[in-house]
């Protein structure tokens, strides 16, 4: 890969790379292939047990886990904050989706539980 596409979802690999490697029982916190060059080293969050989850749908997988947080998102923006569809146009959030972070879903889900009309243990199990 070249340019643009060597950096296009960076992240995303990355995670999924560790998750590869953490179902074949090595270190996900390992050495990454050399297909990620010189300076990209392996970060798999602590989300590992999820993110697993998305590596038997293979390079759909990014594209499913982006569908999955724009759903969330409009589902709590839909009621009185569409405004917030300006943010499609956010740099920040622009980078977000090219390298595939997992910070948006975090963040979508404490908004979600500051929402709630109710906080059982369940919003607590979505928080951790």
């Amino acid at each position: 890969m070249h340019g643009f596409e060597q950096l296009y979802q960076i992240d995303w690999r990355i995670f999924i790379t560790g998750a590869q490697a953490w179902l074949r029982g090595q270190n996900p916190y390992g050495a990454l292939p050399p297909e990620f060059g010189a300076g990209a080293f392996a970060y798999p969050p602590t989300a590992l047990t999820w993110l697993a989850l998305f590596v038997p749908l293979g390079a759909l997988s990014y594209y499913v886990w982006t569908a999955l947080q724009m759903l969330l998102w409009w589902l709590l923006i839909r009621k009185g904050y569409k405004s917030q569809l300006v943010l499609l146009c956010w740099s920040p959030l622009v980078l977000h989706l090219v390298e595939g972070q997992s910070t948006l879903p975090v963040i979508l889900v404490l908004w979600a539980a500051s929402r709630a009309d109710r906080r059982g243990w369940l919003w607590g199990l979505a928080i951790a």
